[in-house]
């Protein structure tokens, strides 16, 4: 980035769309003392380098807001999620949404989402966010939904006459509990969305699990399909921690297990099987803590490994996930 100082976190959150890269800043403070900041960096086809394009700031910058703590972009499309921010009286959390100008390549605030009925602070809205065409997903894992922590998930759609994203249904796990953290992490792919329970207790506490939802064609209703746990489940395992979604495929991370789980849907009765568990090939540490999945090739973080120096994985479905490509 351009400036900064220490403990800024650039680099807490990333992601990518084609020659577009986004990188959370969550506490820098050029507003306000750890308000954050993203940047925008585009790769010139020509030569493979990559420039900063903008640097991307709230409207309504907050002490400890932490803008930048989870991004996501697609195409001209940017989610920045800042769990400091606010719906008054509350520290609810909040995602804004930035779109770019073809034309200019200029980013542009369009709007802030935030929790519906905030009703207590610490929501951690905006602590998972996903983008794809016209739908954006948003965690917000700290909500008291019936319970305290329970946690849920909100869909939102564009709306193609005013451009604006409105609120398609506020989801939550079928078997909410305290404490569950539902909307972790969120991944979206079509008509599929997974969501993280990393604190769930079904097989111990805090083992974790993950519910994958699904949109009816007929009725528009997103509908819970099946929960996942780990086959070889604990506690203290964070399975769910992290998700990635790419078809009928399925990405769970496990960083206290030091395992990531690939599930399958079945096509003909769209149930989810776990098919695989990826383990490093060199001795790890919160290894799955994040995920991501593009096409064949799968990455898999892991900040503990090699003395704490951290290392990233990649992996490729023509080798069925086994090797280690890096």
């Amino acid at each position: 980035p351009g400036g900064g100082t220490t403990q800024d976190w650039f680099g807490y959150s990333v992601s990518i769309s084609g020659d577009t890269a986004l990188v959370g800043w969550g506490r820098e403070d050029s507003s306000v003392e750890d308000s954050g900041a993203a940047y925008v960096f585009v790769r010139e086809p020509s030569t493979g380098v990559w420039s900063d394009q903008q640097k991307l700031e709230p409207s309504d910058p907050r002490f400890r807001g932490y803008f930048g703590n989870n991004v996501a972009v697609d195409g001209n499309i940017a989610i920045v999620g800042a769990t400091g921010g606010a719906v008054p009286p509350y520290v609810s959390g909040a995602a804004y949404v930035f779109e770019r100008d073809p034309a200019t390549g200029v980013w542009t605030e369009i709007q802030k989402l935030a929790p519906t009925e905030v009703t207590a602070n610490n929501n951690a809205f905006g602590g998972a966010v996903a983008v794809e065409g016209e739908r954006i997903v948003v965690g917000s894992n700290g909500e008291d939904v019936g319970v305290i922590d329970s946690g849920a998930t909100y869909i939102y759609s564009r709306d193609s006459g005013t451009g604006l994203w409105a609120l398609e249904q506020k989801i939550r796990a079928s078997d909410a509990g305290a404490s569950d953290a539902f909307g972790v992490s969120v991944s979206l792919s079509g008509d599929t969305v997974i969501v993280g329970a990393f604190f769930d207790d079904d097989n111990g506490s805090a083992s974790g699990s993950a519910y994958v939802f699904v949109r009816d064609g007929g009725t528009g209703q997103w509908i819970q399909q099946q929960k996942l746990t780990a086959s070889d489940g604990a506690m203290f395992k964070y399975f769910g921690q992290s998700t990635a979604l790419e078809g009928n495929l399925a990405f769970v991370g496990s960083p206290g297990a030091d395992k990531a789980y690939v599930f399958e849907r079945d096509p003909s009765n769209q149930t989810w099987s776990e098919t695989q568990i990826i383990t490093p090939s060199i001795t790890s540490g919160d290894f799955s803590e994040s995920l991501a999945i593009s096409g064949n090739q799968l990455v898999i973080g892991a900040s503990r490994t090699n003395l704490s120096k951290g290392a990233a994985f990649i992996y490729s479905e023509a080798a069925n996930y086994n090797i280690d490509a890096s």
